[in-house]
């Protein structure tokens, strides 16, 4: 299941949409696209690190992906969709 769907937060698979699913239904570059994705998932939007990705690899990349496995990191671990506005407000 691992390569099919993406973990939520709470660690459980994401089966709504498969991975593929997901990467072809939304623009890396058009954040209404892929917001409720991540709120659904219960991830939070980081603008700078989602634009750092987009300008690392660019559009057609896998951002939502990389989003993700950073967001299961150590270091973000403690965040939710909820501390959206919160990280926004530092940015």
């Amino acid at each position: 299941m691992r390569n099919k769907y993406f973990l939520q937060r709470d660690n459980t698979f994401y089966t709504k949409m498969t991975k593929n699913e997901i990467r072809a239904s939304i623009n890396m570059a058009d954040p209404t696209s892929f917001l409720p994705i991540l709120k659904d998932m219960n991830y939070p939007y980081w603008e700078d690190q989602w634009m750092n990705f987009l300008t690392r690899y660019g559009p057609e990349a896998n951002i939502i992906g990389r989003y993700i496995s950073l967001m299961r990191l150590k270091g973000y671990q403690g965040y939710t969709w909820a501390d959206t506005p919160l990280i926004a407000a530092y940015q």
